[in-house]
């Protein structure tokens, strides 16, 4: 049996290019593998869905210029069914694949509307590939009716505009292939002179994209997550960061789990830290709800004092009128006594002028034009009369 070493030695005897095929999930980079390759190798298919979700490597010679061409497709970045983890991870198993390096980094765009997604995915290729990347990139539009030319004449979408001048500044070639909806028109389409053109500019490269290039930016993003993470974890939850910093050590590239992991820990401690603030003002308000409560409390206990002192006069005032009340009924019996003394008076004088005047008569005397009345009678009659005056002077009060 024949050792990897071998194998990886006889590969890199034969005269090959090795070429990454790279782009958002949907972009057709299977597609456009399969027309470097003249052939259906790589499954691809019209819709948003990812077919591959590992890398492959096809092989195929190229009779026009005599060179083998390795092709390596990947799956999408912003893949629908990975995660931004697994997606890096699986793109870097390329080295396995390529040991000598990458002589093209064939990046594919779709025809139509230059959205945010694509715009994520080139800014994700830079991410795991390093700025270096365009210096090795053939930039493809796939399915465009527009020649190279007018594309990289474009102005408009400024943003679409702006990739171009920065890739043409940093070396990459850009070209243009029909479109393809089915695997039996490939190896017609393979023939298209727009293809001929991209594989004899790939045949003339010299320059490599290393794994070390590779190896190095990984350690680099390693390193920056790293310092970026311990600077988080003094202001985040400790344990999940050291989870997070734990994996990136490990060798696995997952700045994007860790950018998300980052905003995340970041808007909790916003939102931690608007809690205390909500907290504090709670707090506030609380010792504010204290100080009414005991204001309340103190206003309750005067008012409870002064309704006792109410009562207590009320009190008093209930027994002085009772008062008032037993003085006026023993006012009211001497006033009783009083005329009732009167009427005996007044029927003892009766009988006394009864007597006086049968005297009068029996005796032949004339009577006495002045009859004495004697002293007590007249006490009564004081008495009576002052009975009278007080009784009239409690009804007043």
């Amino acid at each position: 049996p024949v050792s990897l070493s071998t194998m990886v030695e006889l590969l890199k005897a034969v005269p090959h290019k090795n070429i990454l095929v790279l782009g958002k999930t949907g972009s057709g980079k299977s597609y456009v593998g399969n027309l470097l390759l003249g052939r259906s190798a790589f499954s691809f298919s019209d819709d948003f869905e990812s077919v591959t979700h590992s890398c492959q490597l096809e092989i195929a010679s190229d009779p026009q210029t005599g060179v083998e061409l390795r092709v390596i497709d990947t799956c999408g970045f912003l893949d629908t069914s990975l995660s931004p983890a697994q997606v890096k991870a699986s793109i870097s198993t390329f080295a396995t694949l390529a040991p000598t390096g990458i002589h093209a980094m064939v990046v594919v765009i779709k025809k139509g509307r230059f959205t945010q997604d694509q715009i994520d995915a080139l800014v994700a290729i830079t991410t795991s590939f390093g700025a270096d990347v365009w210096k090795h990139a053939v930039i493809i539009f796939n399915q465009c009716s527009k020649t190279r030319e007018e594309i990289m004449e474009l102005t408009q979408p400024a943003s679409l505009a702006g990739y171009i001048r920065q890739w043409t500044a940093a070396g990459a070639a850009i070209f243009t292939v029909p479109s393809c909806t089915a695997e039996v028109d490939v190896e017609q389409h393979a023939a298209h002179e727009d293809v001929q053109a991209i594989k004899e500019h790939i045949a003339q490269r010299t320059t490599l994209y290393s794994n070390r290039q590779f190896e190095e930016e990984r350690e680099r993003l390693q390193a920056r997550a790293q310092t970026a993470l311990e600077a988080i974890t003094t202001r985040g939850p400790k344990q999940r960061m050291r989870d997070a910093n734990q994996q990136l050590l490990d060798g696995v590239v997952l700045e994007d789990v860790w950018e998300e992991e980052a905003n995340r820990i970041k808007l909790e401690d916003e939102e931690a830290r608007e809690l205390e603030g909500r907290l504090r003002q709670t707090e506030a308000q609380a010792g504010e709800a204290r100080q009414q409560r005991q204001q309340a409390e103190s206003a309750a206990r005067q008012a409870a004092q002064q309704a006792q002192e109410d009562r207590e006069r009320c009190r008093h005032a209930e027994a002085e009128a009772r008062e008032q009340q037993q003085r006026a009924r023993n006012a009211t019996d001497l006033a009783r006594q009083a005329e009732q003394r009167m009427a005996e008076v007044e029927g003892e004088m009766a009988q006394a002028r009864a007597r006086h005047s049968a005297a009068v008569d029996g005796g032949g005397e004339e009577p006495d034009p002045q009859i004495r009345i004697p002293g007590p009678v007249w006490i009564g009659v004081a008495v009576v009369l002052v009975c009278l005056a007080l009784r009239r002077w409690l009804d007043a009060r």
